[in-house]
């Protein structure tokens, strides 16, 4: 799924009630080219979070170059765009970390 796909769901899904948690699923990532790094911290994330999406989940593997991208993408987007980002190995710790949050 894009970025423009991801961005237009989340704005349909908003009309009928307000989204506050996104799960990036990296999982499966390889390395990023700096201007994927770029599009993704300064253009997508931002564009996402303006839909009212307050806290990030990252699920990620243990590869330390897609950990490095992951890092560069949230420098990039600085630091007022999500409440809140963090990383997780599991989509069952990113759940339980948004039940944590309400």
């Amino acid at each position: 799924m894009g970025h423009d796909e991801l961005y237009k769901i989340a704005l349909e899904m908003q009309r009928d009630r307000p989204i506050l948690h996104l799960v990036a699923d990296l999982t499966d990532a390889k390395i990023l080219l700096t201007r994927d790094i770029l599009f993704i911290g300064t253009v997508s994330y931002p564009r996402l979070a303006k839909t009212g999406i307050r806290n990030l989940a990252i699920l990620l593997r243990d590869d330390f170059h897609v950990k490095i991208n992951v890092q560069k993408t949230i420098e990039c987007m600085g630091p007022n765009v999500f409440q809140r980002v963090m990383p997780y190995p599991s989509l069952t710790q990113a759940k339980d970390w948004f039940r944590s949050l309400a």
